[in-house]
């Protein structure tokens, strides 16, 4: 869960704008309590909050969510989930020609992020790692940076404050020019990484090639000893599976060969249904030699239609047959077993 206010464009410290964080602790708990009393195990989840540079302008501190919500930490700690630091690059677009070299319709008093700047992304990724160790009282272990936007400053950073895991990698083209939250829309400046043939699977990445080109199941090419980051990836869950094409193009590719890309499984993303979600999340898992599944939900406003899809999804899960199946688990746990000998 990526703990965060409802918006990016935000004018001042309103306190309705973190209402999706209660909400959202609320509905994990009600899907936890039933896997447990399914499956008799315990369910774990874990919490990335945002304490970038744009949360300590808005609200004064960049350990705002944990300031002003003491007892729903509390209350994550007491029940077993953990704690991992999220990211977003996000400054104030006061003059857009220094970093994009056009003028552009952008408005000069909008929240953009920013990822031309390959400094600003490693400044707020420190950031929020000093105001992690000193809110929570140990340095940030778990990572993962708003909108799947890894590049390799960002991923030497990680290495060099000591985070073991990442969980933000997407398999996206980096040509985005807008991020979307349930309410708003943040501008995108500059361009990040193309990630569309990374692998799927957990892996290190080589020093100087954070997003190696891989297959299915394959983390990455061979490496030289001493050249892998001691911070390991595990990538979003992909699906191949696309609707029903309305022409007859795709078809017509599918049949010279050409299988389509891999697509995240966002669950407050629209699907056929929550039950389809995760039949194609075991059918994902089921393609794996080290099965794994990860998924990502913004704490957004409640009302929002992505809050309320995601809610659906994750209501489904209790009841369908992948639950018998998933452990729910701090990734720190299972990360050597999942990426394997390198």
């Amino acid at each position: 869960m990526d703990v965060e206010p409802a918006g990016f464009q935000l004018d001042g410290p309103d306190p309705a704008q973190w209402d999706g964080f209660a909400w959202s602790a609320g509905l994990v708990d009600e899907v936890t309590d039933a896997l447990a009393a399914r499956t008799g195990r315990r369910a774990v989840v874990g919490w990335y909050v945002r304490m970038d540079p744009q949360i300590t302008a808005v609200y004064g501190r960049a350990d705002h969510a944990v300031h002003a919500f003491p007892g729903l930490v509390a209350t994550r700690r007491a029940r077993g989930d953990y704690f991992g630091l999220h990211v977003h690059p996000v400054r104030r677009a006061i003059d857009t020609t220094d970093t994009i070299g056009t003028t552009d319709a952008i408005d000069t008093t909008a929240w953009v992020h920013d990822y031309a700047d390959p400094d600003l992304v490693v400044r707020a990724t420190e950031h929020a790692a000093d105001a992690f160790g000193a809110a929570l009282g140990a340095p940030p272990r778990r990572h993962r940076c708003g909108i799947g936007a890894m590049a390799e400053p960002m991923m030497a950073t990680l290495d060099r404050l000591g985070i073991d895991v990442d969980l933000s990698m997407e398999r996206s083209r980096g040509d985005l020019s807008e991020v979307h939250s349930g309410v708003d829309a943040s501008p995108v400046v500059g361009r990040t990484a193309d990630c569309t043939g990374a692998p799927r699977a957990a892996y290190r990445p080589r020093v100087g090639e954070f997003a190696p080109p891989g297959d299915a199941g394959t983390p990455g090419r061979a490496a030289p000893d001493g050249a892998r980051r001691r911070v390991a990836v595990i990538p979003l869950t992909t699906t191949t599976w696309r609707r029903r094409p309305r022409r007859p193009g795709p078809l017509v590719r599918r049949a010279l060969g050409r299988r389509p890309g891999a697509q995240v499984m966002f669950p407050n993303q629209p699907w056929p249904s929550p039950r389809r979600f995760w039949d194609l999340a075991l059918a994902e898992a089921d393609r794996m030699d080290r099965p794994y599944l990860s998924f990502a939900i913004r704490t957004d406003h409640p009302d929002s239609v992505p809050s309320r899809r995601a809610a659906a999804v994750l209501r489904a899960l209790p009841d369908h047959p992948i639950a018998g199946r998933l452990d729910l688990v701090d990734p720190l746990d299972v990360v050597d077993d999942l990426v394997g000998p390198t």
